[in-house]
């Protein structure tokens, strides 16, 4: 399949889950999800939603940790056969640290998405700065691009793709 089939440079990684109420060993319980209980997948996507691969959570799997934690270990693997061909990788906040995303530009893979605060290698400065309503605060290290802006909440993210640049967006009919 992969000597057939060539995805779009945009690419994302995201989790889903498959209601399942019987009895089984790697089940997930997860409280935030509409199925609390089932089997939890890790896909890889292209960005109009074609799967391109899947990985099924299992806790013996997850037990053997990466350098880059257990979420680092889910994206390598399933971005094994697209590093190195200059891929844009869109995640969430489940999956991005500093460390990963600055490993991916040796790989000549790019990443970009949101950023949990509690992360170890975040910069202090963007995560404790107290914004208004539009404010935007940046940090830049080792080709790695950490932001933290506010709307209705604070957002941060990460990225090593973009460069970070306000653009103004308008709705029509506004």
């Amino acid at each position: 399949m992969d000597n057939i089939y060539c995805p779009d440079k945009n690419i994302s990684i995201d989790e889903s889950m498959m209601l399942w109420k019987g009895r089984l060993v790697f089940r997930k319980y997860v409280k935030n999800k509409k199925h609390k209980y089932g089997i939890k997948f890790y896909e890889l996507c292209k960005s109009d939603g074609i799967v391109l691969k899947v990985k099924i959570y299992s806790r013996e799997a997850t037990l053997d940790k990466h350098l880059f934690g257990q979420t680092g270990a889910i994206i390598l693997d399933l971005i094994e056969k697209f590093l190195g061909k200059g891929n844009h990788l869109y995640t969430d906040n489940f999956y991005n640290s500093f460390e990963l995303t600055k490993h991916m530009i040796y790989q000549k893979t790019y990443i970009c998405g949101t950023l949990r605060t509690d992360r170890k290698s975040n910069s202090k400065e963007c995560t404790k700065a107290k914004l208004k309503k539009e404010d935007v605060i940046s940090r830049s290290r080792e080709g790695v691009v950490v932001a933290k802006w506010k709307d209705k909440r604070d957002m941060l993210m990460i990225c090593n793709l973009h460069s970070l640049q306000m653009i103004e967006v308008t709705n029509r009919g506004e």
